[in-house]
């Protein structure tokens, strides 16, 4: 009896984990997760020009974490392709951060690709 109590409650505490590497940004293809990162990048360096420099003050943690996210994916997304020259994050951003959310990309990458960088 003790056993299978154990088993159940290892059983339990593992099933919260499943479910949260499923709505992990980092592992699954969410490209909604993306353009609301760029949306707040973005939002996050307008406000730097219009309070001058006191954007750190006025962003929260979260805020700053998934601008954050946005700023590697792009730049990591135009430092390895060939078509991307002279392309910046903060233009990248902009780009991603006008589409819909609404609209599903079947990846990550293809959302950059046709985004950002035609490759």
């Amino acid at each position: 009896m003790r056993k299978i109590a154990l088993i159940s409650l290892a059983t339990l505490a593992l099933l919260p984990l499943d479910a949260q590497a499923k709505s992990d940004p980092f592992t699954n293809n969410d490209s909604a997760f993306l353009i609301e990162s760029c949306r707040e990048a973005v939002e996050i360096y307008q406000k730097r020009d219009q309070q001058n420099l006191l954007a750190g003050i006025a962003t929260s943690m979260s805020e700053a974490l998934r601008a954050g996210f946005c700023i590697g994916v792009v730049q990591q997304h135009i430092n390895s392709s060939d078509n991307c020259y002279g392309t910046d994050w903060l233009e990248a951003a902009s780009t991603i951060a006008a589409l819909s959310v609404t609209t599903r990309w079947n990846t990550r990458k293809r959302l950059l690709q046709e985004a950002v960088c035609d490759d």
